[in-house]
């Protein structure tokens, strides 16, 4: 992740959230991770296959640099995705 894309994604954080205690340990400090995660989806319950078709939601990473609890925020829900056709 660059650093422009540290600020946009720090700017649509602080747009949606006011300041946010960790909801474990109540600390306000955290850390964005530097980088993205990609996670993986199923249309069903049952039967639970690994998935191959690359269905994902693209999240950034926020860390409580306290007791570590992670929270994750879809990237698309943010704004930050590029909008896709209606053929895809």
């Amino acid at each position: 992740m660059n650093k422009e894309e540290r600020q946009v994604i720090v700017g649509a954080l602080n747009e949606r959230l006011a300041i946010i205690k960790c909801p474990i340990c109540f600390h306000d400090k955290s850390t964005l991770l530097d980088g993205y995660i990609n996670q993986e989806f199923q249309h069903t319950f049952s039967d639970y296959e690994p998935i191959f078709d690359k269905s994902s939601i693209p999240i950034t990473c926020v860390i409580c640099d306290n007791c570590g609890f992670m929270r994750h925020h879809a990237l698309g829900c943010l704004g930050l995705l590029p909008k896709r056709s209606q053929n895809d």
